[in-house]
């Protein structure tokens, strides 16, 4: 893993089961299942000014973290909720791999 995602506390995270990232942060505000999305589990930390949500498809065992949504005010790697793709650029760079390729390639060229 790239040194600047190593030094993201939240980052971190991605890839550790449910239980360690309890361990890690406490017990959940919630928790459960959803289909926003797509259908996954989740837990959710409710912070003084945001929130941020863990979340794993179904269909994985052992619920094992393999996204991250963030609420106003949190922030993973430099980037906060609610900016604007070219902001995020500026900071992550172009992303090298994704759906997003072919509309980015549409839109901004």
């Amino acid at each position: 893993m790239p040194e600047r995602f190593e030094s993201d506390p939240v980052v971190k995270l991605i890839g550790k089961h449910f239980d360690d990232i309890k361990q890690q942060l406490g017990e959940p505000h919630e928790h459960g299942s959803s289909s926003w999305l797509g259908p996954h589990n989740f837990i959710l930390y409710r912070l003084k000014d945001g929130y941020i949500r863990f979340g794993s498809p179904e269909s994985k065992e052992n619920s094992i973290a393999t996204s991250i949504i963030i609420g106003p005010g949190q922030e993973v790697l430099g980037v906060g909720a609610g900016m604007a793709f070219p902001e995020i650029v500026a900071i992550l760079g172009e992303p090298d791999f994704g759906p997003e390729q072919k509309l980015r390639k549409k839109v901004w060229l």
